[in-house]
């Protein structure tokens, strides 16, 4: 069994980021973290435990936003 090495963090507007998951790879965390910004829009971010960086990024709290 492998141990997910990329996370997957949301960011709230007071800058306290939360855990969402946990994936095995880089295309799937980039898939996930598109998906769940497309529920529920704003900024987040994946996070290699590997390497200790964030490695993609995403905010869709301003195409929310451009909607209203």
């Amino acid at each position: 069994m492998s141990v997910p090495l990329y996370d997957i963090f949301s960011v709230y507007p007071n800058k306290d980021t939360i855990w969402v998951e946990a994936v095995d790879n880089l295309a799937a965390a980039n898939r996930c973290m598109a998906e769940h910004a497309r529920e529920n829009p704003g900024p987040y971010f994946i996070f290699c435990q590997r390497s200790c960086e964030v490695v993609g990024a995403v905010d869709t709290s301003m195409a929310d936003a451009a909607k209203a």
